[in-house]
């Protein structure tokens, strides 16, 4: 089936409105090549997307495209563009990854020919579809098994590799151009962008459509054995549908709090099993600090629990142990997590992609300083 027009041009939050809004804030991040821009512009992104995440098209995220892979970023494709572009235009250029094809559609725009290999072969036959659909007549498409390139057609004047290799492969630099120009990820950078990936990742899973059935088991498991927060899950579904974050807030408050309940039985119940647990993944100091927090605070202690690091199923476990009145244990419960919940969720709602932006920005380096800090803490307490 060809494009229509009005399919290209898209509508609502596909329009050419959004489109230039995605420009601007490419624009603002720093991409100045006109030409780059012009054709991030043209090009009609939302049909590199399955239609249910078309909605999503022009946010400055990458997004799935099925088998484990994403669309770029589109910061990324621009950035990556206008460096191939920054020695003059190239006439041949190898692309190494094709993906969905979008990024080969704006290099086809830009350059004579444009050569395309991906490993992946169902991926590889979508493009080429999406391809012959656009009626782009100067890309040439093929399935790899791995090999680095496509020897048959170099040398090329320029060549873009989505790929992040520990350093650049001798194959691709023999079939490079004299004078010709690679851009290629290098190093231990996938290293550094761990928690970005795992953020992407995280934004992709909130657009399930059982998103909120997974949030209330994580949040229902967290708070009587499961380590992992359910905030992991909630922020990121937050931001990804905003109309929804008070709602996805509540489905966490009620499934945990009734996590909570399960641990609290456990504690009641069934201590003696749970007990070397705790000493053998190291809760027993938490827990110790828990059942001083009751004998002092009691009601309070299952209040503020979900502000502190101590790990809310401790507590939740802790109140059983010491019989805390079940009724006054669930209502604290229900409005400490609730105002954590819906604190993350109204903060997400409040900052909405500025937001989104700072976080996929600086989750790298704010991560990795929390990670450090939290491994020095251990060690201090320990000592």
């Amino acid at each position: 089936m060809r494009l229509t027009d009005s399919m290209i041009r898209g509508i609502g939050m596909t329009s050419q409105r959004t489109r230039e809004r995605l420009v601007n804030r490419l624009r603002e991040k720093g991409i100045v090549d006109s030409r780059v821009l012009d054709i991030i512009l043209q090009t009609p992104r939302h049909l590199f997307v399955d239609e249910a995440l078309a909605s999503r098209a022009y946010e400055d995220t990458a997004l799935p495209i099925g088998y484990g892979q994403t669309i770029s970023q589109p910061y990324v494709v621009a950035r990556m563009t206008e460096l191939l572009l920054a020695g003059g235009v190239p006439r041949r250029v190898l692309e190494v990854g094709t993906g969905c094809g979008y990024q080969t559609t704006v290099l086809a725009q830009l350059v004579t020919d444009v050569f395309t290999v991906e490993r992946i072969e169902a991926l590889q036959q979508q493009a080429r579809q999406r391809f012959r659909r656009l009626g782009l007549r100067n890309v040439r498409s093929r399935h790899t098994d791995g090999q680095w390139g496509w020897s048959q057609h170099a040398p090329f004047d320029g060549m873009l590799v989505t790929a992040a290799p520990e350093a650049v492969p001798e194959e691709l630099l023999g079939q490079l151009n004299v004078g010709g120009r690679m851009v290629i990820p290098v190093g231990t950078a996938h290293l550094n962008r761990l928690l970005s990936r795992l953020y992407d990742r995280a934004m992709i899973w909130a657009g399930h459509r059982h998103a909120p059935s997974y949030l209330a088991g994580l949040s229902f498991a967290e708070s009587s054995f499961f380590p992992i927060p359910p905030d992991v899950m909630l922020a990121p579904m937050s931001l990804a549908k905003p109309k929804r974050a008070w709602h996805y807030a509540a489905v966490a408050t009620v499934a945990s709090a009734l996590g909570g309940a399960v641990g609290y039985l456990i504690g009641m119940f069934a201590f003696d099993l749970v007990q070397p647990l705790l000493h053998r993944h190291g809760y027993w100091d938490a827990f110790l600090k828990a059942r001083g927090w009751f004998d002092t605070w009691g009601f309070w202690a299952v209040f503020l629990a979900g502000f502190t690091p101590i790990p809310y199923k401790v507590f939740t476990i802790s109140a059983g142990v010491v019989a805390m009145p079940f009724l006054p244990f669930l209502v604290a419960s229900l409005i400490g997590r609730g105002a954590r919940f819906f604190l993350v969720s109204g903060l997400m709602l409040w900052g909405g992609e500025r937001m989104q932006r700072a976080v996929r920005t600086y989750i790298d380096r704010v991560g990795w300083l929390l990670l450090i800090a939290a491994v020095l803490l251990f060690f201090i307490l320990r000592s």
